[in-house]
């Protein structure tokens, strides 16, 4: 179950999620998020395997969210873009992926779907934190000034 593209709604799908045995960052597992700050799933579970190294593991589960934001692989890259979540420091990338969550989470979705983005046919979710990330102030500045 799935919203059409472009639109939002239900999105329920069996996931594999991959944790990596070793961080990257204290602040995410392997990058700081292209399409959001949140839990990372895909379709399959040979995907999922590739993020579970250095003696990692793959769960899986089923996602359910209540209002996804469906969007293309090219709706994603041009947010990407329009946002800075794929390019420059990784400081500056986490700032960026965590104002686009907020944004989307002001708008009411709870998550991103795609089909396509991580590979050709596979499915692939950021299911968003229940919180929505703090927002920066002067005791907590966002590193991407």
């Amino acid at each position: 179950m799935f919203p059409a593209v472009g639109e939002s709604g239900e999105f329920r799908m069996w996931m594999y999620r991959g944790i990596s045995g070793r961080r990257n960052h204290p602040d995410f597992a392997s990058d700081p998020g292209d399409y959001g700050r949140g839990e990372y799933w895909v379709c399959t579970r040979e995907h999922a395997e590739g993020y579970a190294q250095h003696g990692g593991e793959v769960i899986e589960g089923e996602i359910h969210l209540k209002n996804a934001l469906h969007l293309s692989v090219s709706d994603i890259v041009e947010r990407a873009k329009h946002y800075g979540t794929t390019i420059g420091a990784r400081h500056n990338r986490l700032a960026a992926s965590e104002r686009l969550t907020r944004d989307m989470q002001a708008q009411g979705h709870d998550g991103i779907v795609s089909n396509g983005y991580e590979d050709f046919t596979s499915w692939s979710a950021c299911v968003f934190p229940i919180e929505p990330p703090v927002e920066p102030t002067e005791s907590t500045p966002d590193k991407a000034a």
